[in-house]
């Protein structure tokens, strides 16, 4: 027995549609004090955002009720940082640059 030819596909549960992820804005980015998360489309699930380190680290937790969304990241260290915020068609991971 052989195998002439074989895929193999791995479809990500959390996956999301390009128009969505695309339809959330992060600014300012860089940023020195405050990031607005703007959500068009994209409804967060649980109402929760929340931002983690390079490590990996959540190092922020935001409660969300509306489309638009002010984090304060005054305490934050300079450095890169992603949002992670749940959405009703999966998860979305928005990057952004804290500033001094």
């Amino acid at each position: 027995m052989f195998f002439d030819y074989v895929r193999v596909y791995k479809k990500n549960p959390t996956e999301v549609k390009s128009s969505v992820a695309n339809s959330v804005k992060v600014y300012p980015n860089p940023s020195n004090s405050v990031v607005i998360v703007s959500l068009d489309d994209a409804g967060v699930v649980d109402g929760k955002i929340s931002i983690f380190s390079l490590a990996g680290i959540c190092v922020a937790k935001f409660s969300c009720q509306e489309t638009k969304t002010t984090l304060d990241t005054k305490n934050l260290i300079p450095g890169f940082y992603f949002i992670d915020i749940p959405t009703k068609q999966g998860k979305i991971i928005k990057e952004f640059t804290k500033n001094r």
